[in-house]
């Protein structure tokens, strides 16, 4: 019945970033956050054990790197026809608990999001622009992002989490549906390998179309070169300040 009435909420106006940035970047920022409290050691619930091995995979590290390919998957291009997946991209992504966040496309075009909690930086040197942000206005998919890098620490009512069993490959896999739910994505999708290393993260949007991430091994980083999560704008580059 709480799920219902809360369904029934209005949903948010103002659209944040997804709706002012490209796939890859919508994608990077729009994750998980958990909504379980601390249990025994004895879990019953599987969608619980992977949240539990999650959080101590990564809930105490000082820092990491992770490579990353990305592709989407389009609803409308499947039904005219067309190819069904397309827009690839590889990059890295780099954080520092609480929000220090880097991402680093590489190709097909190099493009770099960073964030230092405050202020968030887009740019893309080949259209000499830099986009600003404040980070309280990119929306809670920066924030869900920076949760599940804590090793979901965070405590909240924002998702319902459901068990949906194992892929192929040994995967488990669970999704996460937003509770109430958010003007641009349905639910988020999460495969974590038997190891406890969260492989893929799957974006499903309201229309249809999914934003796939693969991810690579994690790798550790005690510390990062000072300045790593700031941005200078380069000479000639055009700053568009995308904050009201």
């Amino acid at each position: 019945m709480r799920r219902m009435e809360r369904r029934q909420a209005t949903r948010e106006d103002r659209h944040g970033i997804i709706s002012r940035a490209p796939f890859w970047l919508a994608g990077c920022v729009a994750v998980l956050i958990a909504a379980l409290p601390a249990s025994s050691p004895a879990i019953s619930d599987p969608a619980k054990e992977v949240i539990h091995c999650l959080r101590a995979e990564y809930g105490d590290l000082a820092g990491f790197s992770v490579s990353y390919e990305r592709e989407i998957r389009s609803s409308s291009m499947a039904l005219l026809g067309g190819p069904a997946t397309g827009d690839h991209a590889s990059g890295r992504i780099h954080f520092r608990p609480p929000h220090f966040l880097k991402i680093a496309q590489e190709a097909p075009k190099p493009e770099t999001v960073v964030t230092n909690g405050e202020t968030l930086w887009w740019y893309i040197p080949h259209k000499q622009e830099a986009h600003r942000y404040r980070s309280e206005d990119v929306g809670r998919e920066l924030r869900v992002l920076a949760d599940v890098f804590r090793g979901l620490k965070e405590v909240s009512e924002d998702f319902e989490i459901l068990w949906e069993g194992h892929a192929e490959n040994g995967d488990r896999r669970i999704r996460l549906v937003p509770d109430p739910p958010w003007a641009e994505t349905d639910h988020i999708r999460l495969a974590v390998t038997p190891a406890c290393r969260l492989r893929v993260v799957e974006i499903h949007n309201t229309v249809g179309n999914v934003t796939r991430f693969t991810l690579g091994p994690l790798e550790p980083q005690d510390a990062f070169e000072e300045g790593f999560f700031t941005f200078s704008v380069p000479e000639g580059v055009r700053v568009l300040d995308e904050s009201p």
